[in-house]
């Protein structure tokens, strides 16, 4: 169960120096709901890129042949073991 009388702040800073954090901390604010909903979004963004932008290039290393001459795969010949 969630405590309701429990009182809840947030410190606001942008820059991890010692003014910011330390101004943020004398001026703790209520949470904002819709602040809050806007960076699960960005956050939802940033994985859905990062995973197209890496798989895009993937498929481009696969389809000029790179992958293959760099871990040994079907256009690279044998496997080389370390320190070998």
């Amino acid at each position: 169960k969630a405590n309701r009388r429990l009182k809840v702040f947030r410190a606001r800073f942008s820059a991890l120096s010692y003014q910011d954090v330390s101004r943020a901390l004398m001026n703790l604010q209520r949470p904002d709901e819709r602040a809050s909903i806007a960076v699960d979004a960005r956050m939802e963004l940033d994985l859905r890129l990062g995973a197209a932008f890496t798989r895009f290039n993937t498929l481009c290393a696969k389809r000029n042949r790179i992958l293959g001459l760099l871990d040994g795969g079907e256009n690279g010949g044998e496997r080389r073991e370390r320190g070998r």
